[in-house]
């Protein structure tokens, strides 16, 4: 095995112990989103998720909000580095061959 492929695999495990960790939190966030609503001039926040074919409601306190969109936000931005990581493990397995990965 070559000195690049070596680094590889060690840049893959690298990758998998990262997306793990990234996994562990995700499953920690939640998988909702926030909705905002304005009924007779009053805004109403809500957490929105869908089900099946349905779009479940369960309202937010105002003091909760934020909270609750940080969370949304960091799960978003989680999602896009998972994506990062993705592409990365597609490009590494591409130039190492898949059949020398364990994957």
């Amino acid at each position: 095995m070559s000195i690049l492929e070596e680094v590889l695999e060690e840049e893959l495990e690298r990758i998998n112990r990262i997306r793990n960790n990234i996994t562990n939190e995700l499953n920690q966030l939640p998988s909702s989103y926030l909705s905002k609503k304005i009924i007779n001039g009053k805004e109403y926040y809500y957490e929105q998720k869908r089900e099946g074919d349905k779009v479940k409601s369960k309202y937010i306190n105002k003091i909760e909000v934020e909270p609750f969109a940080k969370k949304v936000e960091r799960r978003q931005e989680l999602e896009k580095k998972l994506n990062e990581l993705d592409k990365s493990v597609k490009q590494i397995k591409k130039v190492i061959g898949k059949d020398k990965t364990n994957e």
